[in-house]
């Protein structure tokens, strides 16, 4: 704690009397990275309930995620390094900053299998191709641009709405 009170040039007895622990100083950072994204998905939740056909929520749901994440690709990042390492930091993040989302998302396809309208997914595959393939392009900027061979990457916009159309195109029944 010393060296961080140090690099941001205030006193130890400042950084301790707000922050006990290195941890505390951690949580208080992740909740303000991740303060702004949260406000905008409980807005997104609440605009998107029983809106629409099941199909429709989940359409929606991914295309917002994958919004979000070009707007905040450092949170996607530190849920994934989190994830990697395990533990109470991850554990804080999953709790207090992802669950709602991931349960949203859950009860939205949850709803689209229960309307017999999709092949059966693991949900965990789904998550993976959503979750996380779905922010490549905006967090893996250096392994995108390498295969992109000089050609622009797609805007945020179509490329969310690329990623809905691929994941539901290949979960709907023909």
């Amino acid at each position: 704690m010393r060296g961080v009170a140090r690099e941001i040039g205030i006193s130890h007895s400042l950084l301790n009397h707000y922050f006990r622990t290195k941890l505390d100083l951690w949580k208080a950072c992740v909740d303000r990275c991740f303060g702004t994204m949260n406000r905008e998905v409980g807005e997104i939740l609440a605009r998107s309930e029983h809106v629409g056909d099941a199909t429709d929520n989940l359409r929606r749901m991914i295309v917002q995620y994958v919004r979000l994440s070009e707007r905040f690709p450092e949170n996607t990042l530190l849920l994934l390094r989190e994830a990697w390492l395990g533990g109470e930091r991850f554990d804080y993040i999953v709790d207090r900053h992802f669950k709602a989302f991931l349960g949203a998302a859950r009860q939205y396809y949850g709803a689209v299998q229960a309307a017999d309208r999709i092949r059966p997914v693991p949900w965990q595959t789904l998550f993976t191709v959503i979750f996380l393939g779905g922010p490549g392009l905006f967090t893996l900027n250096h392994l995108v641009e390498t295969v992109s061979e000089g050609e622009a990457p797609p805007e945020a916009a179509r490329h969310a709405e690329a990623v809905a159309d691929l994941v539901l195109n290949g979960l709907l029944k023909g």
